[in-house]
């Protein structure tokens, strides 16, 4: 019996962050399902959104504007590939 399998890494790195140092690493870890003779899919969700406000946290290593402009231009777009990878899964089943 097969399984689909779709590992998805969210983090408050940046995709550049992610690519230099997590990618390899996450995708090895990902491999490791393959296994299970299914399909392997996987989606890093990079420079999140980790709190609606920062002034409430000492968060000061982050750009508070820049997490909420990506936020806003990039979670739209990884939430739809996620919802695309998920049917895609289910089709291969």
């Amino acid at each position: 019996m097969a399984a689909a399998c779709a590992p998805m890494p969210v983090m408050r790195a940046p995709q550049a962050y992610y690519q230099l140092q997590y990618k390899r690493k996450l995708s090895a870890q990902a491999d490791s399902f393959r296994s299970l003779n299914g399909t392997v899919r996987m989606l890093a969700s990079c420079d999140t959104l980790q709190v609606s406000d920062y002034s409430r946290f000492s968060m000061a290593g982050f750009d508070a504007e820049h997490k909420k402009a990506h936020h806003e231009k990039q979670f739209p777009l990884d939430l739809e590939k996620a919802r695309q990878m998920g049917a895609d899964l289910v089709r291969l089943g």
